[in-house]
């Protein structure tokens, strides 16, 4: 009876969580095989935020289908229940280290640390710190963000007490004592997140609800002052603004962790200027992308999740409209956060970023659109986060292919062509068709997303329609992006 039970609860979890490994590590695998150093970036990327998507949605699937109450009603011991848990959720790491491992065989970008250190980095995040987070947070997306944002400000301290310890002109001694110090802050979380997790379960309660709001912007309005209450007149457009706004507060949250590191760093600039490249530009790479997919994924899904679709569309306001404002608003903050706010930071301080602008615009803006639009096929925001991000790798991959392909036959079946190669054009040209490309891929990802949105049920017929016009959207601006870029 007590192994079929537990047989029963592995198979549980196996089915929440297994989907999300399975799409990761293919995503992680094709990425693998493709030739281009951008890739194995987007490995990467792909490896850490799903160690850390799945570690969080391993306790957090809980809390996001409200099952927790039937899971801890169950005639089992809550240490065992655990335990399953834990097991489950450490063979679906291991897995997925073990398909990164393979992609980045062979590859040089990983000069410091090694690849064997961030997979042991990132997979004991996942295993330990997320699973804490979470239980601690009550919420998944807090876990998310809490466990991506630690690491990278225990790095950012240990090079400033390492400064601060051997001065700036000991590089040697810095990056001795940096390594050092980064490795055993961070066993020293794992085993606190490991007792605690542990801890936290046994303890777990189910309670009904959300808990008490973190109402952020209430803060910034002096939401603790007592205020007579009293009926306002406010515009539509300014209220829906606001909703949006106060849905996103975790991106604000993350938006914020990341001026906090930015700050130490600029700390650390005052000392050594040269060190700065080494930290900066990876925190704002990760920075940039986990906001676009984490803006992308709560904008239509949290509302699912609160119930609050159907009202909403009963207001007296076109639903258009307020989709307008929402996906404006998504948007905007995805640019603003993760464009604006480094540049902005570029121009206020000493550190050189060297930001792309139009490229990292473009790859801002095609996930967010993508995370939007997941998001509108998805119950729960953790739900349409854990999908966006295979989604997204697995479209990159998709247009790589069909782009070599389109080349391949326009370099047979054209002689013009195979006789000259591919002709250079002006870099306003190529700004020019990048940007109507673009724009006409996030333009039907968002028409599409808002047809999702107002629908209860997200139908298979209309899915699969969907994603057969993008996809010959994509094929056809592809096409045009060769004749535009590679004929004169």
């Amino acid at each position: 009876m007590m192994r079929a039970a537990l047989v029963a609860t592995g198979i549980k979890e196996l089915r929440a969580l297994f989907p999300t490994a399975l799409a990761c590590t293919v995503a992680i695998v094709a990425a693998g095989m493709m030739e281009q150093s951008g890739f194995i970036v987007v490995a990467l990327l792909g490896f850490g935020l799903g160690s850390i998507v799945i570690g969080a949605h391993s306790v957090g699937h809980e809390f996001t289908h409200r099952t927790l109450g039937t899971l801890l009603s169950q005639p089992l011991g809550r240490r065992r229940i655990y335990l399953v848990k834990l097991g489950v959720l450490a063979a679906l790491l291991g897995a997925l280290a073990l398909a990164a491992a393979q992609a980045l065989a062979g590859r040089d970008q990983l000069r410091s640390p090694s690849t064997g250190d961030v997979l042991l980095l990132v997979g004991l995040c996942g295993l330990f710190m997320a699973p804490a987070l979470t239980m601690l947070c009550r919420s998944s997306i807090a876990g998310i963000v809490f466990t991506i944002a630690l690491p990278g400000l225990t790095l950012v301290g240990a090079e400033l007490v390492g400064v601060a310890t051997f001065g700036p002109e000991n590089a040697v001694a810095i990056d001795r004592f940096r390594e050092i110090l980064f490795w055993r802050v961070m066993l020293s979380l794992w085993a606190v997140c490991a007792v605690a997790s542990w801890w936290m379960f046994a303890r777990l309660e189910a309670i009904d609800g959300r808990g008490a709001e973190v109402n952020a912007l209430g803060w910034l309005r002096g939401a603790g002052r007592t205020v007579p209450a009293t009926l306002q007149r406010r515009h539509p457009i300014w209220c829906l603004v606001t909703k949006e706004l106060h849905i996103h507060q975790m991106s604000f949250l993350l938006a914020g962790l990341f001026l906090l590191g930015i700050f130490a760093i600029a700390a650390i600039d005052t000392f050594e200027p040269a060190r700065v490249a080494e930290v900066v530009m990876p925190l704002t790479i990760v920075y940039s992308g986990s906001l676009a997919f984490l803006l992308g994924s709560m904008a239509s899904a949290e509302e699912r999740q609160f119930g609050t679709v159907q009202s909403q569309l009963m207001l007296p306001l076109p639903a258009r409209i307020q989709w307008v404002v929402k996906a404006g608003v998504a948007m905007t903050l995805s640019l603003g956060l993760g464009m604006g706010l480094p540049l902005l930071i570029m121009a206020v301080t000493s550190l050189e970023l060297v930001i792309r602008v139009w490229p990292t615009t473009i790859s801002v803006l095609v996930l967010t659109s993508i995370s939007l639009y997941v998001s509108s096929l998805s119950g729960s925001g953790i739900r349409a986060l854990v999908v966006a991000i295979p989604a997204a790798i697995g479209a990159g991959i998709v247009v790589r292919f069909t782009a070599g392909i389109l080349i391949a036959a326009a370099l047979r079946w054209v002689p013009s062509i195979g006789r000259r190669g591919l002709l250079p054009v002006s870099a306003v040209v190529e700004l020019s068709a990048l940007s109507v490309a673009v724009a006409g891929l996030a333009v039907l990802l968002l028409c599409f997303a808002h047809v999702n949105h107002r629908s209860t049920e997200a139908s298979v017929t209309r899915v699969r329609g969907q994603v057969g016009w993008i996809a010959a959207l994509i094929a056809f601006e592809l096409s045009l992006l060769l004749l535009v870029l590679g004929v004169r």
